[in-house]
């Protein structure tokens, strides 16, 4: 039977609740299990997805695609929270069992940067987000994340065992305003990062340089950047007892380079990152196929279960054609920065 668009009351509801939500917004909630819309943003697809909650419609019986239910249980002890920021938006996973919780997902937007108010180094939770969704410590600031492997800071970009506190927003790029600043240096921002991939060389750091970069090309009207983090690597979970959370094992990143000429479609360029020491820079210049982290679209969404709604309808891979990422270049030559250039 070919999908089609069923009209009902919950439609029209849905329509308003959720303007920029699936394809064909009828589709919530009418019995049908449509992956497009299985997801938090969706309401897990109005519960179609799960036999638990699918309460079927005037089309389809539930089940009738089957189920893939990702939904948490209700009124259990697991689920997921948004918080909205001044400059940004993080998903969490929150654990109400384990009275700890930690971020899943990103999304952010960036113009030309106009101002530099410098970054925060001090690390405490957000009052406002549910206790059970963030990291959890001793004292008012977050210590540092440590592992008996890793002592000092000599070689620690050398050592696999040594984790930063790292920005899942770049810091840099929330430091335009007093209160982006206060927002990125919240907890709900930081996660375990390994040294080597977060600081310089890193291909993690890599990839917010370059958009620090190509958000000042004279032609670029806006960035917008997201993606999210898996923790399917028990391995590495060194920080339970000091932070009540997992370790991030694979980062991935989207940017959509919106240009100031509207006949340009958009540019889009992904990335899947290993959160290990020895994933650097140089792998950002290689596809994903061919040992690097530089992936088209389409796989991604794939590999990480992910159906990247906030990708524009049409669209360039141009970076992923070419097998390179974006270039970089200094501040100036950012400045005049040209899109067209690197691949003419």
């Amino acid at each position: 039977m070919i999908r089609f668009i069923a009209s009902s009351v919950l439609s029209a509801f849905l329509l308003l609740e959720y303007a920029t939500a699936c394809p064909n917004l009828s589709w919530i909630g009418d019995g049908y299990c449509d992956p497009e819309c299985n997801n938090l943003d969706h309401q897990w697809d109005g519960g179609d997805c799960c036999e638990s909650t699918c309460n079927g419609g005037a089309s389809f019986d539930c089940g009738y695609n089957g189920y893939d239910c990702k939904e948490p249980t209700r009124g259990g002890n697991r689920y997921q929270f948004k918080k909205e920021y001044s400059g940004f938006e993080l998903t969490l996973q929150c654990d109400k069992e384990a009275q700890a919780g930690y971020t899943i997902g990103y999304y952010y937007s960036l113009v030309s940067d106009k101002n530099d108010l410098g970054t925060k180094r001090s690390y405490s939770n957000d009052l406002t987000v549910p206790t059970e969704c963030q990291q959890q410590f001793k004292g008012q600031n977050m210590p540092s994340y440590r592992t008996e492997k890793c002592s000092g800071e000599r070689f620690r970009q050398k050592n696999p065992f040594c984790y930063d506190r790292g920005h899942i927003i770049m810091a840099n790029h929330m430091d335009g305003t007093s209160q982006t600043r206060v927002d990125a240096s919240y907890v709900t921002n930081l996660v375990p990062q390994a040294s080597g991939f977060n600081q310089g060389g890193g291909s993690w750091k890599e990839t917010e340089d370059i958009i620090e970069c190509h958000r000042d090309f004279p032609d670029v009207e806006q960035l917008d950047i997201f993606g999210g983090m898996l923790y399917d690597d028990e391995s590495n979970d060194y920080f339970f007892d000091s932070h009540g959370i997992p370790t991030p094992d694979t980062f991935y990143k989207v940017v959509v380079k919106y240009f100031k000429a509207k006949t340009k479609d958009p540019d889009v360029i992904a990335w899947v990152m290993k959160n290990e020491f020895d994933d650097k820079a140089q792998r950002l210049d290689r596809r994903f196929n061919e040992g690097g982290n530089l992936i088209e679209v389409k796989q991604l969404k794939r590999l990480v279960n992910d159906t990247l709604d906030k990708l524009p309808a049409k669209f360039t891979e141009r970076a992923y054609k070419l097998g390179s990422s974006w270039d970089k270049f200094s501040a100036q030559e950012c400045k005049k920065g040209d899109s067209d250039a690197e691949f003419s």
